[in-house]
């Protein structure tokens, strides 16, 4: 299981250069990381995914 891991976190670097396939998931990410979203914008942007106030709640800590 080690190695599996070791083996994932080396190829992590590989990934990112190639994309992820999903704009998605690019543009979660991108968002998240973009300082000049707020966590309200942030929020809405993820509303079809957060299905209670704890959901909400992480998705405001992780940004």
């Amino acid at each position: 299981m080690k190695l599996l891991m070791v083996l994932r976190l080396a190829a992590l670097p590989l990934n990112h250069y190639a994309g992820s396939g999903c704009q998605l998931l690019e543009d979660v990410v991108a968002k998240t990381l973009n300082p000049e979203v707020s966590i309200p914008e942030y929020t809405q942007f993820l509303q079809e995914f957060i299905d209670s106030d704890a959901t909400a709640e992480v998705v405001g800590e992780l940004k």
